[in-house]
């Protein structure tokens, strides 16, 4: 009866075993078709990444996306701003010669100046101490340089004049002299407008060139200047003002006067040309079209007309 009994309790414990084994859920095993769908999809992900343009470093060009956003007028349906020419846009023009000038016959034209000298107790830099022999010794330079063309400039008349605003323009010229590079990029947006200021309205030429003579200017030699078409010109050097300045940087400004914009620095040298370092000290030649469009104006005996917009000044 012992001996059956532990027989019996054997056999229940190996059944409750049996039925604990039946129980247990076997680990799921990998789906083949999965994995090679998954497999697929990193695939053409990464074809797409390398049909997509790279650069040097890698990485997308710019402009390279396959739908660019659109400037918001564009949108809208309207048409696109007209982009004033800047920096080497502005080189790239060619003379702008007189439209309504008559056939050239070779003779000598010839432009009358008058230079005003500003004068100002409050402020210095536009305080004029040239006197008539080195106004006349500018004219003069302004000749050699112009016989090329064959265009002829005649002192007209001095007259001394008082400097409108002077005490801005100066307060700005102080400013200017300890200011770092930074500061004078926010400073250079005053100065033109300043600059324009110091200049009266009445006592100008009915035909020909006013030349408005600063003592010195800030950065530069002169300007050219629209609407009221004349020159400022520093009796000083920019950089040696203790030294009174010469008539080629004068006759570059009455080049724009005439229609010549800036030309680009290469070897070979042009008045027009910025101060770079293919310019030489001496060597202000012309080519025959700014030689042309030069004398396309001067045949009325004054400079070039302003556009209504056009109020900047150039170098």
């Amino acid at each position: 009866m012992g001996g059956m009994s532990i027989r019996l309790f054997s056999a229940v414990l190996l059944m409750s075993a049996c039925v604990a084994c039946d129980g247990e859920q076997p680990a799921a095993k990998p789906d083949p078709a999965a994995a090679t769908s998954d497999d697929k999809d990193e695939s053409k992900k990464k074809e797409k990444k390398e049909k997509r343009p790279k650069g040097k470093n890698g990485r997308r060009e710019k402009g390279e996306r396959n739908r660019p956003n659109r400037p918001a007028r564009e949108r809208a349906g309207r048409p696109k701003r007209k982009e004033k020419p800047t920096g080497k846009d502005k080189q790239r023009r060619g003379p702008q010669a007189n439209p309504d000038a008559k056939a050239d016959d070779g003779s000598t034209y010839t432009i009358q100046l008058r230079f005003h000298l500003l004068k100002s107790s409050e402020a210095e830099i536009v305080n004029t101490s040239i006197d008539k022999a080195g106004v006349e010794r500018l004219v003069a330079d302004v000749n050699e340089v112009w016989k090329q063309a064959n265009i002829h400039f005649e002192l007209e008349k001095i007259v001394e004049v008082q400097a409108q605003n002077a005490a801005a323009y100066q307060e700005l010229a102080d400013a200017w002299r300890g200011a770092k590079k930074a500061e004078r990029k926010k400073l250079k947006k005053k100065k033109g407008r300043l600059m324009r200021g110091t200049i009266p309205s009445g006592n100008r030429i009915g035909k020909g060139i006013d030349i408005y003579m600063h003592r010195y200017m800030l950065g530069l030699g002169g300007v050219w200047g629209c609407p009221h078409r004349s020159v400022v010109y520093a009796e000083r050097k920019p950089n040696k003002r203790k030294e009174m300045a010469s008539g080629s940087i004068l006759a570059h400004e009455i080049g724009h006067g005439l229609g010549l914009p800036h030309v680009p620095c290469k070897k070979g040298g042009n008045l027009m040309m910025e101060p770079c370092e293919h310019r030489k000290p001496d060597d202000f030649g012309l080519r025959k079209d700014q030689i042309a469009a030069a004398r396309s104006w001067a045949s009325t005996g004054g400079p070039r007309k302003c556009k209504r917009d056009e109020s900047d000044t150039e170098d």
